[in-house]
């Protein structure tokens, strides 16, 4: 019996992100350039995400994933 989602592991598709996902990014990062070119760097994560519109909890979470694939360890070549 299926589960009516295709099972497996997607077939190998591209999952675009969901429409207010993009949205939020898009907000987050307008905020944030204003704030820098206002205030310079040093600007709290809760003002950028208060100038968005949106919660902290939306700014941390768009902004650990990517913090964490920048700083993750990564493979020499071999």
């Amino acid at each position: 019996m299926s589960s009516g989602n295709g099972g497996g592991t997607g077939g190998g598709r591209t999952v675009s992100p969901r429409r207010d996902a993009v949205r939020n990014r898009d907000a987050l990062l307008a905020a944030a350039r204003g704030l820098f070119a206002e205030r310079g760097l040093d600007v709290p994560f809760d003002d950028v995400a208060r100038r968005a519109g949106l919660g902290s909890a939306t700014l941390y979470q768009h902004t650990t994933a990517s913090a964490h694939r920048s700083t993750a360890p990564r493979r020499s070549p071999r």
